[in-house]
């Protein structure tokens, strides 16, 4: 009996594991690619490198208090609902956030869920993190310094997994 239990598990786990693989695989096929600009050297940005690690701040963490639509006070963490829409360059900018569940209501426009942190009242900005400020082995897409103005394309699963499929410096 413990024998067919312990095959079971390890079956068990070899079916997740597969599962999560093709997933994550699926991404290449039937994600949303959007792409973001990373704060502009003006700002103060966290840009930084650890082992090929990239650390950056994109223009959407920060919404100007006219695109939210509540007006209470937010807890730390409280999850958010940002959506975008792609501007003439391909760039998906902040359209409006809610802490209500926002539909796209077509191709250009893109909602991310995010984790809401602070309220800057001296520059009246939401700040909102989305989990896509640490980019992976950043290096295998070129070189940059941590001021460079960057645009990060994105491939957006079913499920919010996402991959880094291109960084570019920003040429306006």
């Amino acid at each position: 009996m413990k024998r067919i239990l312990f095959y079971l598990i390890i079956m068990l786990q070899v079916i997740v594991i597969g599962f999560l693989t093709y997933q994550f695989e699926k991404i290449d096929r039937t994600g949303h690619q959007i792409k973001i600009q990373t704060l502009s050297p003006n700002f103060p940005v966290y840009g930084d490198f650890i082992d090929g690690d990239m650390y950056v701040e994109y223009d959407i963490n920060k919404i100007q208090e006219d695109r939210w639509e509540d007006s209470l006070p937010l807890d730390y963490h409280t999850p958010v609902f940002v959506l975008l829409q792609e501007d003439k360059t391909g760039v998906f900018r902040v359209r409006h956030a809610s802490t209500d569940k926002i539909e796209a209501k077509n191709d250009n426009e893109f909602v991310l869920k995010g984790t809401y942190h602070y309220y800057d009242q001296e520059r009246d900005f939401h700040y909102v993190n989305y989990g896509l400020e640490h980019i992976k082995q950043a290096d295998q897409f070129g070189t940059f310094k941590p001021r460079d103005e960057l645009i990060v394309t994105i491939l957006i699963g079913k499920w919010g997994q996402y991959k880094v499929v291109g960084i570019d410096k920003w040429n306006e």
